[in-house]
């Protein structure tokens, strides 16, 4: 694996992206930001899926009307967005659900997503899950974990 992590972050809330390209800067993880699932969508275009999504559970469908036209069917969810991205990588990248609430894990569609973090956790182990880069073969396809309970039921760092 290469010291830099691709990471594609889809936050819409500059306070909460500010403090990712803080962190991410700090720790050498390459990232791209993405301010809507329309700008997600536009970036994915063309381009490598990135190792690590990591997805605001509320994130904007668009930040500019016009970009309504990419979803003719439809407004797209996060959980519809993580779908899709899995989909296309056969389950290889890395998705994380993040939220500003502290949701329980079995009362919601996380939609395949490999984690969830809430977003007022330890912000040192979500960056321990990133530095892992894609998930491993043993990875793929298991029910979402909390990054938060899992890190602290393995009683060690994951780095």
């Amino acid at each position: 694996m290469s010291d830099k992590i691709s990471v594609l972050l889809v936050e819409d809330e500059p306070v909460f992206r500010q403090y990712y390209s803080d962190s991410f800067s700090r720790n050498n993880i390459q990232f791209i930001e993405a301010k809507s699932i329309a700008d997600a969508k536009r970036i994915l275009e063309g381009k490598s899926i990135p190792e690590v999504l990591i997805v605001d559970w509320h994130v904007a469908l668009v930040t500019w009307s016009k970009d309504i036209d990419m979803f003719p069917s439809g407004p797209v969810s996060s959980i519809e967005f993580v779908k899709s991205v899995l989909n296309q990588t056969q389950g290889r990248c890395r998705t994380i659900i993040t939220s500003a609430v502290n949701r329980p894990l079995s009362n919601t569609d996380w939609g395949g997503a490999w984690g969830y973090f809430y977003k007022g956790g330890d912000w040192d182990v979500l960056l321990s899950y990133i530095k892992k880069g894609s998930l491993k073969e043993n990875e793929i396809g298991k029910p979402t974990i909390d990054l938060a309970s899992e890190f602290a039921r393995m009683g060690k760092e994951i780095r």
